[in-house]
């Protein structure tokens, strides 16, 4: 991230291409390509979202998105070697550094105090005594190359306490433990003429009054240092340990990118021999290695076991190792005249398609709608792994469709049926039956359901799509199975008489006793009336009233148990 004061300059700079082979340059804003921008030094006054788009060949790559907003870019570090504190009368020696982009630039450098000019510093200083307490920060302002415009860095902000005569301070953590019988310690101010003091679970040491002390024996230990000003600092009290160690992980962050070389490495805190030291690293509760780091392939738990004798320490981390997929279709589509095809992109949390190595509009979804020939390929991005697709060639296709039909069978009348359609050429496709039936499908093969009431036959009578009018073959036919003397084992059924004229009478005869429902359908399939009988018999009798239905052909589906057959009744005057 970078920041702009009003009217200055940001610089964006990019190393040439080393490989032997032309590489072109673009950058771009709010992910637009910005004209003329095309070398790799581009200089810009505007706020946006920058980053630089390369491409060699086929080849195209951009670099990390960089922010710039109006504020003052923070550019340099100011800070103490100890800690930023100092007693009244005694100086703080200060160092100021700028980021190597910088380098060999001829700079003039302020020293700021509470937001007003304290000091200016020669091109050469880089570093101060300081004698009061105060907000400090520098600037260094410099010529803008191949321009006669200025531009000022900054750095942050370093508060600074000089007061009183006293001044305490925190001992650094590795001196917390040791695996080795003795353990050096320092007082973290050192001044020529000054005394020291250590003391030993809150007693003094007399004999220990030099800047070191050899520690031999755990417990808390303090240390106090009085200058000739008559000032004293003295240190928190801290533990010291022997006979352990602590380990921890130098990264701290928990997520790779799988493109690149990851390691994970100890950072091992205490007094300890580095030669003596054994590692042995795991993945998941599998051993992976005994080195001193662990390469990062694939996402789990990495454990490190650290010892030393007798000492013993572990770490574990999770880690999630992304990997930013390169092929995410087949290399090449096809499209008919005025159609499109969609191309699909794997989930990630930013996207930019490209046509043609050219950015769009509306390209930062997962999904596009590509109705243009070309070469389409996308940039994704998922936390700070990115990577670019392969590429997907969008040809036109003057391939007319084809249908064909299928899905014949045997229905009891009742029951539905799946008639399938296969279709080649490209989606979507209009399809039409010849029974005036429309479907419009959008990936083959097509289906739909039936359930009729009579023996049908389906087939097609037109197919088309945008690459035009097409050929149609096969057909479907649905045949209703409606038998009137088809028996059920261990039952007979008699239904008399047929054809009737007011009533018919039922008599169902069972084996094993049975439970015994009726369902009577007209001849278009419309359920007309339902019997049900839930007691369990040997024989059931039922009359049948047909007062109210006109002459016709019915049916009646007889369930015994969960055996079903069907019989057909003729109603006439």
């Amino acid at each position: 991230e970078n920041s702009l004061q009003t009217s200055d300059y940001v610089i964006f700079t990019s190393r040439k291409d080393s490989s032997g082979y032309e590489a072109k340059y673009q950058w771009q804003k709010n992910g637009v390509d910005i004209p003329n921008a095309t070398k790799e030094i581009f200089t810009s006054k505007e706020v946006g979202v920058y980053r630089l788009k390369v491409i060699q060949g086929n080849c195209v790559s951009f670099s990390k998105n960089i922010t710039v907003k109006i504020g003052n870019p923070r550019l340099m570090s100011l800070y103490s070697l100890n800690l930023p504190k100092a007693c009244e009368g005694d100086s703080l020696y200060i160092y100021n550094s700028e980021r190597n982009i910088f380098n060999g630039i001829a700079k003039r450098f302020t020293l700021f105090k509470n937001d007003k000019v304290f000091k200016e510093l020669s091109a050469s200083q880089q570093s101060i005594y300081l004698k009061e307490s105060g907000k400090y920060f520098t600037t260094a302002t410099f010529t803008v190359p191949d321009s006669k415009e200025t531009c000022t860095i900054f750095s942050d902000t370093l508060n600074v306490e000089i007061k009183n005569k006293t001044v305490s301070y925190k001992i650094p953590d590795y001196y917390s433990s040791s695996c080795s019988d003795s353990l050096q310690v320092y007082s973290q101010y050192y001044f020529q003429n000054a005394t020291h003091q250590w003391k030993f679970n809150g007693s003094v040491l007399p004999k220990d009054t030099t800047n070191t002390l050899t520690v031999k024996k755990a417990g808390t230990y303090q240390v106090e240092t009085k200058n000739e000003n008559g000032c004293i600092y003295y240190s928190e009290p801290f533990v010291i340990e022997f006979g352990k160690l602590n380990v921890e992980f130098f990264e701290q962050n928990n997520t790779f990118c799988l493109k690149n070389e990851n390691y994970l490495y100890p950072n091992i805190k205490g007094n300890y021999d580095y030669n003596l030291l054994n590692y042995e690293w795991l993945l998941d509760g599998v051993k992976t290695g005994k080195n001193n780091s662990q390469q990062i392939t694939k996402s789990g738990t990495y454990t490190l076991k650290v010892n030393q004798g007798t000492c013993t320490s572990t770490a574990s981390a999770k880690i999630e190792v992304i990997e930013i997929p390169k092929s995410i279709n087949k290399d090449s589509l096809f499209i008919c005249p005025n159609g499109s095809v969609v191309i699909e992109a794997p989930k990630v949390d930013k996207y930019t398609w490209l046509l043609n190595n050219q950015p769009f509009t509306n390209n930062e979804t997962q999904n596009i709608k590509a109705s243009s020939m070309g070469k389409y390929s996308v940039w994704m991005e998922k936390g700070e792994c990115s990577g670019m697709s392969n590429i997907i060639n969008v040809v036109q296709s003057n391939t007319p469709p084809t249908a064909t039909i299928s899905g014949s069978k045997d229905l009891n009348i009742g029951d539905s049926t799946r008639v399938k359609i296969d279709l080649t050429s490209l989606p979507p496709w209009t399809i039409k039956l010849t029974n005036n039936q429309s479907f419009t499908a959008e990936k083959t093969p097509y289906e739909f359901v039936v359930k009729p009431n009579q023996t049908t036959i389906y087939e097609l009578a037109s197919v088309e799509n945008a690459c035009g009018k097409g050929t149609v073959s096969g057909k479907a036919e649905v045949k209703i199975i409606i038998l009137g003397d088809e028996e059920i084992a261990g039952a007979k059924i008699n239904i008399f008489p047929i054809p009737a004229e007011t009533t018919c009478q039922l008599t169902v005869e069972t084996v094993l006793p049975e439970k015994l429902e009726l369902q009577l359908f007209s001849n278009d399939g419309k359920l007309l009336s339902k019997i049900e009988k839930n007691t369990a018999e040997y024989a059931h009798h039922q009359n049948l009233d047909l007062n109210v239905l006109p002459s016709g052909t019915y049916f009646l589906k007889i369930k015994v148990g969960e055996k079903i057959v069907f019989r057909k009744i003729i109603k006439q005057n």
